[in-house]
């Protein structure tokens, strides 16, 4: 009796590239509310009204190409009806947006930016799928009742957008309609019969630990070791076991060249996860502290060309509760392990792990060679998983799959799964979900791979479910599933697909199997599969099948950049043979660092700065523009106001702007204000309120040019004592033909002048100059009975032979009655 158990601490890491094209989660997710700024100053928000809502985020930087291609293309050709709002999810500043829109505008595009875009933006890559990487720009669609229902990442044509817009506004159920074409899955359906003789005659198990011929080396230059025959053979076995259920040729071999990569990539997975710091189940492992050359270019062929993981007792125990479950988070989307394993052209293997079992932290590595294509006879495109008849100790996940082998849709694709024992349905799709559904095309192994998982489902023994699948491109799929107890030899399956008691038949006669041994191809000759052949009556029971020459499998080995422009030099070895070739990809546009500025400019002549391309190196020099002319100050360059000091000098025409420094009492020079363009020629210092500190200022011009900015020389320095200015406190008409006002003392003035006329304009004003801070009234007299006299006041301070002024009091009036 075979006794199942799952491992705990598991850790998969699908194989293949990191970026997707489109994903999906649970459709029809009620919309995030976020707000950004437009370029026009006002709020926007992410919020759909009956109109629906496109959005898009975007890098506004210039410098992804797939952001300025989808842009221009809705400028060129506008989505009929649709609401566009593209923000900015790079938080770039309201320049660099504005400066994007200005070259890609339209009534129908809102543009705008905030500093939360980018957390905002995974939140909504989130509900795509996109869990980890993404390409911009993510384009998110929002139906008329503010619900999610897509998110795509990349490229995407105009028509594209408004296809999947229109999609999205009036989204459709599918319902089943059983006048429609169906066809079944063309994998091979074994009976349960068939498949519990096929485990019972296999050598696989769940219950062992893999061992080694020769022990891996983990410490220092490391050492790949070697995995006993019986080790590989078991994995191999449960690895055919299988695909076998799964109705796949059943006979993929094992290959020298993929054990070796495999078993060197276990050992470079390993190494990094005990050094720690180096990555742990990795497609493109960092390389260990002074581990062998040979062995770390070995060890990375394999980790990027084969299913990983880690925690589990032995190969076989991966392959089943590991790689064909992939219903953890970071894998339901894609379920890219089970889709290689279950690759219908898979025809050679090889496998490797690494463990320490003497260590306290160890956790097992396996990996198995999965980039294999060599089985060229396979026709199979429609594979299942769970498949027609499933034991259920293969059943330790959640979610179903099925490949279509072509793109799909993930729109228009519905999942109806129907249970035969009690008449429960399961309806799945991107619109009307009862569970998880997506549908991945990326190429693990084949596209189009449609993946869904019935809320509250279990497999137990018995359980039979009729899946129909339409809106594909073709015709649609049914198909049936059962799951059944290994151990139940007396179950029988019926025509419909329930399992019921056996009955006890005559017994046929039983062949006994023996190997035709295998010929294994090569790049260039074909080879012969395995057969086997009765023992007993001469009957073949396994064909022999010829194998095409295998061709050559290349693998990149260096690249060289030739030049940008160009192009790049790739250099290939095959993995089975000592051939090579090289290939030149087509040129692209330089990649410049910041420059460097290698003679400056002044007033009287250019400069110039260099640039070196990050990816080859070229360079290339541009000239730097003379500086502007030193800045005059004007006539009073410097003056109290109310509000501050003021400055003043005379304007640059030439200049792109000016850098205004400031020293306060003899302190050092500090950047207090940048000024864009050349036509500015005064600036208050609301700052500079500080009564009795004696502040320093000088300007410098600069020039734009190339991203930088370049000062001209300093102006001459401009000194201005700040004193602030005095309140008159009373005015009053003592006596007769006189006045008496006092004001507020300043401890920091020398004194204060009065000034008195008949008029609020002061002309022909009359001055007193009182020294002394301390005197703070006044008396004047002489003055004209029945007349209305103005009156101001203001405060002096006397520096060496200099006197500086605050600004005029404001302006009270009296008349003179008396």
């Amino acid at each position: 009796m075979r006794k199942m158990r799952k491992i705990l601490l598991t850790l998969v890491l699908v194989c293949g590239t990191a970026l997707l094209v489109c994903g999906k989660a649970e459709a029809a997710v009620s919309n995030f509310h976020y707000k950004y700024t437009a370029l026009d100053g006002s709020k926007v928000s992410t919020k759909a009204d009956s109109n629906g809502k496109i959005l898009i985020y975007l890098r506004t930087d210039g410098q992804c190409m797939n952001s300025i291609s989808v842009m221009n293309r809705l400028c060129n050709d506008p989505v009929e009806g649709a609401v566009i709002l593209a923000v900015d999810g790079d938080s770039a500043d309201r320049e660099t947006v504005e400066a994007f829109a200005a070259e890609r505008s339209s009534e129908q595009i809102t543009y705008a930016y905030g500093s939360s875009a980018n957390d905002d933006m995974w939140n909504y890559a989130e509900v795509g799928g996109f869990h980890n990487s993404l390409t911009f720009p993510l384009i998110v669609y929002i139906d008329g009742n503010d619900k999610i229902q897509a998110v795509t990442s990349g490229k995407a044509t105009a028509e594209e957008i408004a296809e999947r817009y229109e999609k999205c506004m009036n989204p459709t159920t599918n319902p089943v309609d059983p006048t429609e074409k169906v066809r079944g899955l063309d994998v091979d359906k074994h009976t349960v019969g068939e498949i519990r003789d096929y485990i019972t005659n296999s050598i696989s198990m769940l219950y062992y630990e893999d061992e080694f011929e020769t022990q891996p080396v983990i410490t220092g230059a490391g050492a790949a070791g070697e995995l006993t025959d019986e080790s590989k053979a078991l994995a191999l076995a449960m690895l055919n076991q299988i695909r076998y259920i799964a109705g796949l040729d059943a006979n993929v071999q094992l290959y020298k060249a993929y054990e070796d990569a495999a078993q060197a990539g276990a050992v470079i997975t390993y190494m990094n996860y005990k050094t720690e710091g180096k990555g742990f189940l990795s497609h493109n492992p960092g390389k260990p502290d002074g581990v062998d050359e040979d062995l770390y270019e070995l060890g990375y062929t394999g980790c990027s060309r084969s299913n990983l993981a880690s925690g589990f007792l032995n190969l076989s125990a991966a392959i089943v509760y590991g790689w064909m479950d992939d219903s953890d988070g970071s894998n339901i989307d894609a379920v890219g392990h089970r889709r290689w394993l279950l690759h219908p052209e898979m025809g050679y293997t090889g496998f490797g792990a690494c463990s320490d079992s003497g260590s306290s932290r160890d956790i097992p590595v396996q990996v198995a060679y999965a980039f294999d294509k060599s089985n060229t006879e396979a026709k199979q495109t429609l594979v299942a998983w769970p498949a027609q008849y499933t034991p259920t100790f293969c059943w330790s996940g959640t979610a179903w799959s099925l490949t279509t082998g072509v793109q799909e849709d993930i729109l228009q694709v519905q999942v109806q799964v129907t249970s035969l024992n009690d008449g429960t349905v399961w309806n799945l799709s991107a619109n009307s979900t009862d569970g998880y559904f997506n549908v991945n095309n990326r190429g693990y192994g084949d596209p189009g791979c449609i993946i869904f998982a019935p809320r509250g489902f279990e497999a137990e023994d018995g359980d039979c479910y009729k899946v129909h699948i339409s809106g594909l491109n073709g015709d649609d799929i049914e198909y049936t599933v059962t799951f059944f107890d290994y151990n139940r030899s007396e179950s029988v399956v019926a025509d419909d697909g329930t399992i019921g008691s056996s009955q006890d038949p005559d017994q046929p006669h039983v062949h006994t199997p023996v190997d035709i041994p295998a010929v294994k191809a090569t790049c260039k000759e074909s080879g012969w599969t395995k057969g086997s052949r009765c023992s007993e009556c001469g009957e073949i029971l396994t064909a022999q099948k010829e194998i095409p020459a295998l061709g050559h499998d290349f693998y990149v080995t260096g690249t060289e950049c030739i030049d940008c422009e160009e192009g790049i030099r790739t250099y290939y070895s095959c993995s089975r043979c000592n051939a090579t070739k090289t290939k030149y990809s087509q040129g692209m546009e330089h990649t410049w660092d910041e420059g460097v500025v290698i003679e400056e400019p002044t007033v009287a002549a250019k400069g110039k700065i260099i640039y070196v391309c990050e990816v080859c190196y070229a360079t290339k020099v541009k000239a730097i523009p003379t500086l502007p002319a030193k800045v005059t100050w004007s006539s009073t360059a410097l003056k109290n106001t109310a509000g501050g000091i003021k400055l003043s000098w005379k304007a640059n025409k030439d200049a792109d702007g000016y850098y205004v420094y400031r020293s306060k009492d003899g302190g050092s020079y500090e950047k207090v204000l940048k000024v864009k363009g050349g036509s500015a020629s005064s600036w208050i210092d609301e700052s500079a309120l500080d009564n009795g500190s004696c502040y320093t200022y000088k300007i410098y011009a600069y020039k734009s040019s190339g991203g930088r900015n370049y000062k001209g020389p300093a102006s001459s320095k401009a000194v201005i004592y700040r004193i602030s200015r005095p309140k008159i406190s009373s005015l009053k008409n003592i006596s007769s033909r006189k006045m008496v006002l006092t004001w507020s003392k300043n401890s920091k003035a020398t004194g204060y002048e009065i000034q008195y006329a008949a008029n609020s304009k002061f002309t022909s004003a009359k001055s007193i100059k009182i020294k002394g801070y301390k005197n703070v009234s006044e008396t004047i007299g002489s003055l004209s009975k029945g007349k209305t006299y103005y009156v101001r006041l203001r405060t002096w301070k006397k520096v060496d032979s200099k006197t500086y002024y605050s600004d005029w009091s404001p302006a009270k009036k009296i008349k003179i009655s008396r």
